[in-house]
């Protein structure tokens, strides 16, 4: 395979008449109220049935196995492996049993709360009719109504349009396609399943895309608490990935991912929160001790002000952003105290 120069734009081909043999890997955990809604939603999916397999690894103590097992028996057409693990080791475990037993060319991740546009697989596997390309990830499109979450999620993808356009796009979603020769073991205790990937594939030298046209839908917690937790833990993965890739950090080896855009993601995942704490502390410890009225009144505005804006949600961009800085404190102290956080069980709503 050919590599590329992420120096100049990266120009890739896509063909939608390119048709690999696919595998969907479908990690499951007491998902028995919507397993069969997922595997219905591959179904529909505009790609060949033949040239698709899917791959279940469940871990669950309800009926999802079951479940599975009985949708496979009403749908003899769909090749379906079920991986059964009699103990829950966590998401990355499960993952990297799916992809050691999965057969496609391309190895596509789908959580199993998400469901996809119906041309999602058709679009996304078609960024690797080009040789160079190894990772893409999809586009998220809100199921629920989130201005906070929307608003994150604006930015996060403007950005990662940037950085695709040199192939250097480390922040993944939870619907992605890797190139099977390129994927590597992850780590047991991942939190960050899909950024590892990405950033192994971008070691060795292969394109990472962001695919806008390859939508998959997804809701987020309403509440601002089970949304905060839900946030914190993948900023725990991405904190991690990006502290144990940190020799990448202003590599000219690495092109404009060494020396611009993963320093860029570092500084926000890793230095960032720290400045905000250390303001925050400055401000307070200012206005406590009486060392200065401008200045704690000046921190007094500050905190008031980013407080009505992430509780009236306006301007949405910036109470995505300041959001997503919590998050990350919130990740960063639970790291600290705590460790990685790999086993949880995902929102019902």
């Amino acid at each position: 395979m050919s590599r590329f120069c992420d120096s100049k734009r990266f120009e890739y081909q896509q063909c939608r008449t390119y048709e690999p043999v696919v595998s969907i890997v479908v990690a499951t955990y007491n998902e028995e109220k919507r397993i069969i809604q997922k595997l219905d939603d591959l179904t529909r999916q505009n790609y060949p049935h033949q040239r698709m397999n899917v791959i279940v690894v469940d871990s669950s103590l309800d009926s999802t196995r079951q479940l599975v097992r009985q949708w496979a028996f009403q749908h003899p057409r769909i090749d379906l492996v079920l991986i059964e693990e009699l103990t829950r080791m966590g998401l990355a475990h499960a993952l990297n049993l799916g992809y050691q037993s999965a057969t496609g060319d391309i190895v596509i991740k789908s959580d199993c709360d998400i469901m996809l546009e119906r041309d999602a697989i058709r679009t996304i596997v078609s960024t690797f009719a080009d040789p160079r390309v190894g990772a893409v990830s999809g586009k998220q499109l809100l199921s629920n109504d989130s201005k906070v979450e929307g608003g994150y999620r604006k930015a996060l993808d403007r950005k990662r349009t940037i950085e695709s356009k040199f192939g250097a796009v480390f922040q993944f979603d939870p619907f992605c396609a890797f190139r099977k020769s390129l994927i590597e073991k992850i780590s047991e205790k991942s939190v960050a399943d899909d950024a590892e990937m990405a950033i192994k594939t971008r070691r060795k030298g292969f394109a990472t895309l962001f695919e806008q046209k390859a939508i998959f839908f997804e809701s987020t917690p309403r509440g601002v608490v089970k949304r905060l937790l839900q946030k914190q833990r993948r900023a725990q993965g991405h904190i991690i990935v990006a502290i144990q890739n940190r020799d990448i950090l202003f590599r000219k080896e690495f092109g404009l991912f060494g020396m611009v855009f993963f320093p860029i993601t570092f500084a926000m995942l890793v230095v960032n929160p720290w400045l905000v704490i250390a303001m925050i502390s400055s401000l307070g410890i200012a206005y406590l001790l009486n060392l200065s009225f401008l200045g704690g009144l000046f921190g007094t505005v500050v905190i008031a002000t980013a407080a009505l804006i992430y509780l009236t949600q306006r301007p949405s961009l910036l109470a995505g952003f300041l959001e997503s800085q919590l998050a990350l404190i919130i990740g960063w102290i639970h790291l600290i105290i705590y460790g990685r956080e790999y086993k949880w069980t995902m929102s019902r709503e």
